[in-house]
């Protein structure tokens, strides 16, 4: 029997989420039959961390990490050096993904509609992109996840205060033409769109960080309330995205489905979704008619027929 290691932890700012995905995870993948063995990466010794799960037998690492190193390519780099199988995307489709502003560039040359956006490097940066972009302007960190330093501006004020917000979790920063929409997400498992949720908060006006992980902070609709046109250009724009950037085996687009035009508009992509009980993927795969213990089952078959 093959020993499945589930890696979570780790010490980027959504260490929580990702201790709760992989306990998750661990649980589903022991309830199918698997020898599981769960390890909380930490900062000084994760190199050695995963050297010795080579050592010790593993044969396949569940990566439920999130955020740097573990969503960025990070993780899989050292994986694919030690020549152990994991799941989902490479090291290149995740660091692609993980910064925005490039997925952002690739998707948009493969005809996928964003919302214009520009990189901000300081307050006269953002006051440039209040005069291309207008108001409200969402400012985001480039390369964090879980709407962390997120912030939808409708002041230059609030703008400037979001720009240093943003700054605080390191990296690049973008500004976008905020989009009044739907908020919908896509999963995408083998190049196929699983059923459309909507996602509607209900702790503030966007999905941020505490409507995604508070139980009761956002409710989710499947199917998602939009437009039959719309959901078809959603599902089609998802898995475009994820093939032009290299996702494989699975991966979550988000978007705002434009109220005025019905064009969905991508966000981002997600290759390694959250797996709490909360999350948006094993909930669309419940819809689908898709356990949890299938939906994990099928991600480790896909992932090692794709030679991860």
């Amino acid at each position: 029997m093959t020993v499945i290691a589930v890696v979570c932890g780790g010490f980027s700012s959504e260490r929580e989420v990702s201790l709760r995905s992989g306990r998750a995870v661990a649980e589903a993948l022991s309830r199918s039959g698997n020898e599981v063995r769960l390890v909380d990466l930490r900062r000084d010794s994760f190199l050695a961390q995963l050297a010795g799960l080579r050592d010790a037998g593993v044969g396949f690492v569940f990566n439920a990490l999130h955020g740097s190193p573990g969503e960025d390519g990070g993780v899989q780099a050292v994986l694919d050096a030690l020549g152990l199988p994991y799941n989902g995307s490479g090291p290149m489709a995740s660091s692609l993904a993980m910064h925005k502003h490039l997925a952002k560039e690739v998707v948009s040359a493969a005809g996928v509609s964003t919302p214009p956006w520009r990189m901000v490097v300081d307050p006269a940066a953002v006051d440039a992109a209040i005069g291309s972009l207008g108001l409200p302007l969402v400012i985001k960190a480039a390369a964090e996840g879980s709407t962390v330093g997120l912030t939808i501006a409708k002041t230059r004020d609030a703008a400037i205060a979001g720009f240093h917000r943003a700054r605080e979790c390191g990296g690049m920063i973008l500004a976008e033409g905020f989009v009044a929409g739907t908020e919908i997400t896509v999963p995408v498992i083998d190049h196929t769109a699983l059923p459309i949720i909507e996602v509607r908060p209900r702790l503030a006006d966007h999905y941020d960080y505490e409507s995604k992980y508070r139980p009761g902070g956002s409710e989710h609709v499947i199917p998602a309330r939009i437009p039959e046109t719309s959901a078809r250009l959603a599902a089609e724009a998802a898995v475009r995205a994820c093939d032009v950037l290299g996702v494989r085996v699975y991966g979550r687009v988000d978007f705002i489905v434009d109220h005025s035009t019905g064009v969905p508009q991508f966000l981002e992509v997600n290759t390694l979704p959250g797996m709490t009980d909360l999350s948006l993927f094993p909930e669309s795969a419940r819809h689908a008619g898709m356990t949890f213990e299938l939906l994990l089952e099928r991600i480790v078959t896909l992932s090692r027929e794709a030679g991860n």
